[in-house]
């Protein structure tokens, strides 16, 4: 988790540091390349020159905006196409809400704190911003959470969760990560800072007193981010698998029922039912002949030998009609056989194409968990690395570092919306339609 500022007092050798605000030690700055300082309630902090403050502001504002635009679009994306209506799309509609609020909010207050070299903006908005993105960054988290353990659920339990995973379902997974956040840091941040002699943070400073020590600010970078992380990377792997798991199964049932040639291949109780039937159809049949020739044969008028006529052109007569019989009969069953292997080739292929298509589906939002997780784990890394080596050695992190490293935590909110549109192509034209004035309230295409 984002760490504002840590300060540590032990006796009366007190000293700061500030992640990404400023470096101090007994009062005076720690500054080698520019030695420049501004005094505020007895304190120093670094001041950027007006070369250094304008590249940081145009920076930031590039940031702010690219941040703005991309979940904007995400937002109404999902508005105005019906297609990314998705439980999936949910969650990243909420996480895209809390990308949004970073790019509005917090990262153009930390910019004011960073260009000015202090906190010029008052106490109560002060706290407002610790509220705020402290509350945002953990609802990231947690939407992330939530979004990997639905998809772990999906994968692996494929009958039984999606009965219960409806749109009200998704509702209240977002609305407890939101609550949890809120309940997490906003009582530690309003209620810790101010103690019985009034406010305890020092005018012109925005810190949570709370993690003014090193180790406490482990203790909650453990729980906000290494355990999340952790679960995720083992709840993704477990996804993968069972994804891979379930795509190759349902692939293999599809080629078993359709022979190499492309034709369909049909169950052998199928076509001898087919066959019995004309078999018996042709019995009876013969069976009803014969049994009409015994009674024509046992009549006296009919007596062949009384007629003193040759049997062969009745027997030749019979044969002939026998085999047209047969010859009936066996075209009957090719013709079935036929009918039967082209419905069953179609009825194959269809299936054969859906089952393809949900494969495609299912590792499009594989693919777009693990982008967005992978952009999580890079971006949120390099700050809370540094928050635990501060935590042994209190002056081996650069200040240089600190401010890169919680910037990057910004710069995830930029970055989500990139990897829904590389991810996903119906993301991907619903930008470009948006972007060029086409956002009716249609089923894009």
């Amino acid at each position: 988790m984002k760490t504002a500022l840590s300060a540590v007092y032990s006796g009366d050798f007190e000293w700061f540091v500030f992640i990404g605000s400023s470096i101090m030690f007994n009062g005076s700055v720690l500054n080698p390349s520019t030695n420049e300082s501004h005094v505020v309630s007895g304190r120093s902090h670094r001041v950027y020159g007006t070369v250094g403050g304008t590249v940081i502001i145009l920076l930031t504002g590039c940031i702010s905006m690219l941040t703005v635009l991309g979940n904007v679009l995400v937002l109404l994306s999902i508005k105005v196409n019906r297609n990314l209506r998705t439980i999936n799309n949910y969650f990243l509609f909420s996480l895209a809400c809390a990308d949004l609020i970073v790019g509005v909010f917090s990262l153009n207050l930390y910019t004011v704190y960073i260009v000015k070299g202090y906190w010029p903006l008052g106490p109560q908005m002060c706290d407002l911003w610790l509220v705020v993105d402290y509350v945002v960054s953990n609802a990231s988290a947690m939407n992330l959470l939530v979004i990997c353990f639905d998809r772990y659920f999906c994968v692996t339990r494929p009958l039984s969760y999606p009965a219960r995973r409806t749109a009200g379902w998704a509702l209240a997974m977002i609305s407890a990560a939101w609550l949890l956040s809120f309940l997490l840091w906003a009582p530690a941040i309003l209620f810790w800072q101010i103690g019985r002699d009034g406010r305890k943070v020092p005018e012109g400073e925005c810190y949570i007193l709370l993690l003014a020590n090193p180790a406490v600010t482990l203790a909650t970078a453990i729980p906000a981010f290494y355990l999340p992380v952790v679960i995720m990377t083992v709840l993704y792997i477990r996804i993968s698998l069972a994804s891979q798991r379930r795509v190759f199964k349902k692939t293999l049932e599809s080629t078993n029922l359709l022979q190499p040639n492309g034709g369909a291949s049909i169950k052998p109780d199928i076509v001898n039912d087919i066959k019995r039937d004309q078999t018996c159809s042709f019995k009876d049949d013969l069976i009803r002949k014969s049994k009409l020739r015994n009674s024509v044969d046992s009549s006296p008028d009919a007596s062949v030998a009384e007629r003193g006529l040759d049997t062969k052109p009745n027997t030749i007569m019979d044969s002939t009609e026998v085999s047209n019989k047969i010859l009936c009969s066996n075209s009957s069953v090719f013709k079935s056989n036929s009918c039967l292997h082209r419905t069953a080739s179609k009825v194959l292929k269809d299936v054969s194409k859906l089952t393809r298509r949900k494969a495609v589906r299912e590792r499009k939002v594989t693919r777009t968990i693990f982008a967005v997780l992978l952009a999580f784990i890079c971006t949120w890394t390099p700050h809370n690395v540094m928050v635990l080596i501060a935590t042994f050695c209190h002056w081996c992190v650069p200040e240089v570092l600190w401010v890169v490293g919680y910037f990057l935590c910004y710069i995830n909110s930029t970055v989500n919306p990139m990897c829904y549109a590389l991810c996903n192509d119906t993301f991907k034209r619903t930008f470009k339609r948006l972007l060029k004035c086409r956002f009716r309230n249609q089923r894009l295409r």
